[in-house]
């Protein structure tokens, strides 16, 4: 005869629901954490080093780089991920910050003249050169006629 199953040994449907929800919290809680390290510690870096300072993309590369080879180990995972949110995010936030801080370095352009005023004398002459042109500018390559 089979054994029954005790209902005690079941989980309820509280619990399911339970894991279902609250599942994984140590990774979530361990990528949070490492993401905040990664952050404070790159800022912490770009505050101190020149090299840093004067290549903005130098930081968040190394951050996504580092990432990316960490992702394929099973304990950091986590972490791997935190580091390369970080990364894209500074990234694009340093692009953000140079861009607009080099719009305001750039001279601003002047502003155009107004065309000169041609004389009735220059006028008449720029008529007479615009109707001495060929009815059909196709029949004309380079002042040759083409053959037909």
């Amino acid at each position: 005869m089979p054994k029954k199953k005790s209902p005690s040994k079941s989980p309820s449907r509280a619990r399911r629901i339970g894991a279902a929800m609250f599942g994984g919290y140590k990774g979530t809680a361990l990528a949070t954490v490492s993401g905040g390290a990664l952050y404070y510690g790159s800022m912490f870096a770009g505050q101190h080093s020149q090299t840093v300072r004067d290549r903005w993309y130098l930081l968040p590369a190394a951050l996504i780089a580092g990432g990316h080879f960490a992702k394929k180990s099973k304990k950091l995972a986590g972490p791997a991920v935190a580091a390369c949110v970080i990364g894209g995010y500074q990234l694009a936030q340093n692009y953000a910050f140079q861009r607009q801080r080099s719009q305001q370095a750039a001279p601003q352009l002047a502003a155009p003249q107004a065309a000169p005023q041609l004389s009735a004398q220059e006028a008449a002459m720029v008529i007479d050169m615009a109707s001495r042109r060929p009815a059909s500018d196709s029949a004309m390559v380079v002042g040759k006629p083409l053959r037909r």
